[in-house]
């Protein structure tokens, strides 16, 4: 039996992009660039620690340290 689902995705999206819209608020480009690399860098998310894992592995002339990749 399918249990019933009582998440509302586009608002729980829609609350996500506000709280970042306020945590980047007044910061340049660079500047929110460098602080999701922080946040890559030191948290323990799935994310984060796939995206460190990426990093690791990629071809060393590769690296750009201006490129943020989750790929």
């Amino acid at each position: 039996m399918k249990q019933k689902n009582d998440i509302d995705c586009v608002a729980l999206k829609d609350e996500i992009q506000a709280q970042l819209r306020l945590e980047f608020q007044g910061l340049s480009d660079i500047e929110q660039r460098d602080r999701i690399r922080q946040e890559l860098e030191t948290s323990d998310s799935i994310a984060a620690r796939k995206w460190r894992m990426t990093r690791e592995n990629a071809p060393s002339g590769s690296r750009d340290p201006s490129i943020i990749s989750v790929a």
